[in-house]
């Protein structure tokens, strides 16, 4: 069996990270409705997570990456 991995991937859930989730779909949100953006930073280790997480919660906010 082979399985291809792409850039593109992006996991129908993405496990352990609700509350960090929830957060960025805060200040997407608060930045749609108000035009004020807010600096975010998002730390973490190779492989933890950090581009899926903006990935999804981008195609949830706008529908599309």
């Amino acid at each position: 069996m082979i399985i291809e991995l792409s850039e593109e991937y992006i996991p129908e859930k993405v496990l352990h990270r609700e509350k960090q989730i929830q957060e960025i779909m805060s200040i997407f949100r608060n930045f749609k409705m108000t035009g004020m953006g807010t600096n975010l930073a998002i730390l973490g280790v190779t492989g933890s997570g950090k581009t899926t997480i903006i990935r999804k919660v981008m195609e949830e906010q706008d529908g599309a990456i």
